[in-house]
């Protein structure tokens, strides 16, 4: 099969493409000699599947990459595609010489190129998912061509497999021909400290695009609804915080993330399209595209969230009108703003009727002994906030699977906002997670 005299631009920008991104790190990375850089789980029928050592210079497409001190990490696939036949192939991607801290390691940027071979091949794409999760996108190309690449940084829990299996799709968008396909790894952080220790991005800095990474195993991130960064994440059933270095890690391009209503029920899907820092949260504030159903509250759960039971309840029209005789009272200390509110009912603990109401201040309630009882009082913005609803409701739902919902609300000061995470801990209610926000100053 001839190969094709475009071929010498077509590697040409491939390397650029790679070198761009070596320049545009700010962390100082270096690269991990794989100890079995990948594991063959399965290939395409009739590709023909080469060693990952390195070809003679001249014959390898990909030769320039380890003058960039890449390392492949994958064996080299060969195969045809069209615009109804795909290459698609799986690996396990060996991380046991990550670097870890006390809760993650750190194993560094992947990226998948593939090289047209045939001059009747212009435009092809590649699409990585994990093996388990097809339809979670975590790395694909971004504008299609006859030298492409796809990457994605990835970090796994400290005590969970370290083998990470991947598939990989090449596409023809339009032509037939052959093509050449390899992972590379690209760098891993010296420590996780070091990472957590750069500085914050500047105002509409974009996030760099070797940044992001797919969540390990057992692990849930939450989205904040406005702007969407990080709020909190669920560890093997336990809800925390986001993690240090989250505002770089979460909002990687192209990944899934699904919407949820105000019960927590997946409406909708949506996929990342980049991010943008803000100098004064210090933090990339992901832009999402709405892919199916709806956008429901603008909270968004990473891809593996399972929905619980929606806790939602309705009052009788008894506990209606207890509610708002409630509700008078506290409007006789806190005047309520000009504001519409809307209390949400649901199942709290002990199946317990609850309430949270917003305004001029958020208040939960619950219903007992054939009365409403005063749970939490969130009053600090009464007096100084600007905007003209203090505090919102957004959503009550189970995150951690324990049995009991926790509440997210929107606390606004006007030129400044954030979302907030309560956790019930017996008659009492605490926050455990909120995220940095957003704002107009």
């Amino acid at each position: 099969m001839p190969r094709s005299r475009a071929l010498a631009p077509a590697v040409a920008a491939l390397v650029l493409s790679a070198t761009a991104l070596v320049v545009a790190t700010r962390t100082r990375w270096q690269p991990i000699a794989p100890t079995a850089a990948c594991i063959e789980v399965a290939a395409p029928a009739g590709a023909e599947v080469a060693p990952a050592e390195v070809a003679a210079p001249l014959s390898d497409p990909f030769a320039a990459l380890h003058g960039l001190g890449m390392i492949p990490v994958t064996a080299r696939v060969d195969g045809r595609v069209d615009e109804t036949t795909a290459l698609t192939f799986e690996v396990s991607l060996d991380r046991r010489a990550a670097p870890c801290d006390d809760e993650y390691c750190h194993a560094g940027c992947v990226r998948v190129f593939a090289v047209a071979q045939d001059e009747t091949l212009q435009d092809v794409a590649i699409d990585v998912s994990p093996t388990a999760r097809p339809d979670d996108i975590i790395a694909q190309t971004i504008e299609p061509g006859p030298s492409v690449s796809a990457g994605f940084c990835h970090s796994f829990a400290v005590g969970t497999d370290p083998l990470y299996p991947i598939r990989v799709v090449t596409r023809a968008r339009e032509g037939a021909g052959r093509v050449t396909v390899q992972g590379w790894l690209e760098r891993v952080p010296d420590t996780a400290e070091e990472e957590a220790s750069q500085p914050g991005p500047e105002t509409g800095e974009p996030l760099p695009v070797q940044a992001g990474t797919a969540p390990p195993p057992n692990l849930v991130r939450f989205m904040a609804s406005d702007p969407h960064v990080p709020l909190a994440e669920v560890f093997l059933d336990e809800l925390r915080g986001a993690s240090e270095g989250a505002c770089a890690r979460w909002p990687g391009k192209a990944h899934a993330w699904v919407a949820l209503d105000t019960w927590g029920q997946p409406v909708g899907t949506m996929r990342s399209t980049g991010a943008e820092g803000y100098d004064v949260s210090g933090c990339f504030e992901m832009s999402a595209k709405l892919v199916r159903g709806t956008a429901g509250t603008g909270l968004l759960a990473s891809v593996g969230y399972r929905a619980p039971v929606s806790a939602a309840r309705e009052p009788t029209d008894a506990q209606q009108r207890s509610f708002d005789a409630f509700v008078r009272e506290i409007d006789d200390v806190w005047p309520p703003t000009a504001a519409p509110r809307t209390p949400l009912f649901f199942r709290g603990a002990d199946d317990v009727l609850t309430a949270v109401l917003g305004g001029r201040v958020l208040l939960v309630a619950a219903f007992v002994d054939d009365a409403w009882q005063l749970r939490a009082i969130e009053t600090q913005l009464a007096a100084e906030a600007l905007g003209p609803e203090p505090y919102r409701p957004i959503a009550v739902f189970d995150f951690d699977g324990d049995g009991t919902a926790e509440i997210v609300f929107r606390e606004d000061e006007g030129p400044w906002w954030n979302d907030v995470v309560l956790r019930s801990a017996g008659t009492i209610w605490e926050r455990v997670a909120e995220s940095v926000g957003g704002g107009t100053i």
